[in-house]
């Protein structure tokens, strides 16, 4: 019986066409892998325009209008993965699913992820408001809905997903106004906990934001010990000051 294999674009939006060698092993590696998961990947790198927003919306265009693919999954040049972190942001069934850098990051914003407040950190997934495209699984049906609430030509066959912004002085990166469309369109913005990515080139780092929610509950409760500790010393010094 033939599986049902999930067809997957890799799309790499670049600027400078050269790739460091550790991308193209985690690719070579995820491919390989890919087949484990049922994910067939097809590889799309887009560097005929000098600004990358713009490619990656020659990438978007594509795969919206494609009647082959099921999504793509957006990567940057600089990253590298382990071979099954691509495959684990296709698992969850999600509209959007994206990996995220955890020494790059703060607990609830960063600059290329805002969580929703209030959530259970403990589930397979998180929310978020926004999420970068460094990293990221769409769905095509998350594309079609989101090209409703995103500008486009004027003839209307060529949508402007990534646009950035700059209103009253200040700047709003183009993935920013993509989630926002996203979420318009009622598809939900997901954070995968346990995907492995890293940054390579002048800085290095790699993890996944399991590890970061980890680091983050033990800080909090050094915190709050230290906190215990000071109402602790507060009150001796109280009772020692009543004594005399």
């Amino acid at each position: 019986m033939e599986k049902n294999m999930k067809k997957i674009v890799i799309g790499v939006p670049l600027v400078n066409p050269s790739i460091h060698p550790n991308f193209v092993k985690s690719l070579v590696g995820s491919v390989y892998s890919a087949f484990d998961a049922d994910v067939n990947f097809f590889v799309d790198f887009e560097s005929s325009n000098s600004v990358v927003e713009m490619n990656a919306n020659l990438i978007a265009n594509r795969v919206k209008s494609s009647d082959v693919v099921d999504g793509v999954i957006f990567l940057s040049p600089t990253l590298s993965w382990s071979p099954k972190s691509l495959a684990s942001l296709i698992d969850h069934d999600k509209d959007v699913m994206s990996g995220v850098f955890p020494e790059a990051v703060t607990f609830e914003e960063t600059y290329n992820v805002k969580l929703l407040e209030d959530q259970d950190i403990q589930g397979d997934s998180l929310k978020a408001e926004y999420v970068s495209m460094q990293a990221c699984y769409v769905s095509k049906e998350a594309l079609v809905k989101a090209s409703e609430h995103v500008p486009s030509s004027s003839d209307g066959t060529f949508n402007f997903f990534f646009t950035p912004k700059i209103e009253n002085g200040l700047y709003t990166p183009a993935y920013v106004g993509f989630c926002q469309a996203l979420i318009k369109s009622g598809i939900d913005i997901n954070v995968e906990k346990t995907a492995n990515f890293g940054n390579i080139g002048e800085v290095t780092f790699d993890g996944n934001y399991e590890k970061l929610i980890q680091n983050h509950w033990v800080e909090d409760q050094a915190l709050l010990q230290d906190m215990e500790r000071g109402l602790i010393e507060m009150q001796s010094e109280s009772e020692t000051d009543a004594i005399e």
